[in-house]
């Protein structure tokens, strides 16, 4: 599996037009993050004014197609590589 160029990234980007799903794509496409540790997020693990992420827990599928919420391995916190303000699109949602 190779990444996605700077170039492809961009184009992955403008072809999502939810502004909360393309918050979504652009951190993980940030900070390298997994499918699971990206659905597990709660909005209390972001803190959109300092532009972190905390992961504390991943979303994954049981054995009977459900879903359950475990702990993360190791608890980390992520900075995307970009300002905190491009994380506010997630706020609009924000309960």
């Amino acid at each position: 599996m190779e990444p996605l160029t700077a170039a492809e990234a961009r184009r992955f980007l403008a072809a999502t037009s939810r502004p909360r799903i393309q918050a979504l794509f652009e951190l993980a496409l940030r900070t390298g993050l997994r499918k699971g540790e990206l659905l597990g997020l709660r909005w209390e693990d972001l803190d959109l004014d300092a532009g972190t992420a905390s992961i504390r827990r991943t979303l994954q599928r049981t054995r009977t197609g459900g879903l359950t919420a475990l702990p993360a391995k190791t608890v980390s916190v992520r900075t995307p590589h970009h300002p905190p303000h491009r994380m506010h699109p997630l706020a609009q949602g924000a309960p």
